[in-house]
């Protein structure tokens, strides 16, 4: 009999505590898994926080892996200062603890040196990517275009991608990501820092750390999932030969639609932390573009902010305080700041929401999308990856065409003004659409892939 898999995250909450998108993925994920096997995972984690050691969580057996340094919370993970050390103990220590011949699932780029070590030992590695630093890279090379964007950036990094023309960000990133091994940690990185350092740039020689860790996943990876099919096309483009399959999340279950009637306001919603991905810039230009040109629509708009006005410390915090100074000048759209929230409260909002915006610059799946739509609560997001998936446009939501810098904000302006004239049962219809689009997506599914991946069986299509 064959050892069960091992399941291998950055980080590993009780259920009960899951929060961000890609910790909830792993650990529901991991939970149906577990069910459909019929047994007990094990699953291998960093310690954060004042978490412990070891702890059930259901059917799964967590095992947390001292970093050797305090690390509060998953975000602080990523400080330049430690992550490439933390990432590669993790590494060691799961190769350590892994029975012999485990077929292991493998969570995050941040777990390419896992990858590695793993499949050098003969063990069968699906990985699954929940974001692309590649991506990532292209799409902070594009901000440049912004005027907003570019102001809030690193002056040298400004400097860099305005140099840096449209139709060459694809193949810089590509190029830097096939040369971020030997630039990170081969005998030319030092001077990569000492030369990023100089320039005030850090942030480089950090991102080519991770651009390294990324590649390492997808070379070593005998399958590597995207969580959605057009992030599995934004994989295969910037890893060419790849092995890439992918997957859908599922919806949350405890989720349910309540009572709604038409408010004053049409109340709309946006959940997230303030970075460029999760283009809140754009949303906030769009509404003052509204108080500025149509007054009328913006005195029937409310906004509610959920995780992301708070001070944020790290490589956005300038971006998330000019983000907060563009709220504050809004004068006839209504803003609610509702802070931080435990991940049952935040389900909640949505339900009392008439329209969850999700203004993402890219967005590999968005988990917050089938959350809002368990909930009935419709969905407005640009034709990014995950909402193209996820979205019937017109029915369960709208999609936006996200085009280039030029114009979104006002793309975006036009589609929520749009919304302000449905009728209650238009809004009705909608709501029921994408409840029942939602109930489409289950984790039962999600572990069904799983299974047949660390097999090495190809799954039905999803």
């Amino acid at each position: 009999m064959s050892p069960a898999p091992v399941v291998i995250a950055p980080s590993i909450p009780r259920r009960a505590d899951a929060s961000d998108g890609q910790s909830v993925y792993v650990v529901e994920a991991a939970h149906a898994l577990a069910r459909r096997l019929g047994t007990t995972l094990h699953a291998i984690a960093l310690q954060l926080g004042d978490e412990p050691e070891e702890e059930r969580d259901g059917p799964l057996l967590i095992h947390r892996i001292d970093p050797d340094t305090h690390i509060p919370g998953p975000f602080a993970l990523y400080e330049a200062a430690h992550f490439e050390s933390v990432m590669i103990r993790l590494a060691g220590e799961a190769a350590r603890r892994i029975p012999e011949g485990a077929p292991v699932l493998v969570h995050g780029y941040e777990l390419g040196p896992t990858a590695a070590r793993l499949r050098a030992r003969g063990h069968r590695v699906v990985g699954v990517l929940h974001y692309l630093l590649a991506q990532e890279s292209e799409r902070y090379l594009a901000g440049a275009d912004d005027p907003f964007r570019r102001a809030v950036m690193p002056p040298t990094l400004a400097r860099v991608a305005q140099a840096c023309p449209a139709g060459l960000r694809g193949p810089v990133v590509r190029a830097a990501s096939a040369a971020a091994g030997p630039l990170s940690r081969g005998i030319a990185a030092p001077l990569v820092r000492a030369a990023t350092a100089r320039l005030g740039a850090e942030i480089v020689a950090h991102q080519l750390q991770k651009l390294a860790m990324e590649r390492q996943l997808t070379r070593a990876a005998d399958v590597v999932v995207g969580v959605s099919a057009g992030f599995a096309d934004a994989i295969a483009r910037h890893h060419p030969g790849a092995p890439v399959a992918w997957c859908h999340a599922g919806y949350p279950v405890d989720v349910q639609p309540a009572p709604w009637s038409p408010g004053p306001r049409l109340r709309l919603l946006a959940v997230g932390r303030p970075t460029p991905q999760k283009g809140w810039d754009v949303l906030v230009h769009a509404l003052a573009r509204l108080e500025a040109q149509r007054p009328e629509v913006a005195d029937a708009l409310s906004l509610t902010l959920v995780g992301g006005t708070g001070a944020w410390a790290g490589p956005h915090s300038t971006f998330g305080e000019e983000t907060r100074r563009a709220l504050a000048s809004l004068r006839r759209v209504e803003v609610v700041d509702a802070g931080r929230l435990p991940r049952a409260a935040v389900l909640a909002r949505y339900a009392e929401a008439d329209l969850f915006v999700l203004p993402s610059d890219y967005e590999p799946f968005g988990l917050v999308v089938l959350e809002a739509m368990a909930a009935g609560c419709p969905v407005i997001a640009f034709d990014t990856d995950g909402p193209r998936d996820l979205l019937a446009d017109g029915e369960s939501g709208v999609l936006v065409r996200a085009g280039g810098w030029e114009g979104r904000a006002a793309r975006l302006a036009d589609a929520l003004a749009a919304q302000t004239s449905r009728s209650p049962d238009a809004w009705l219809r909608m709501r029921a659409a994408a409840r029942a689009r939602a109930l489409g997506f289950t984790w039962d599914r999600t572990a069904a892939a799983h299974a047949a991946w660390l097999e090495g069986r190809t799954p039905p299509r999803p």
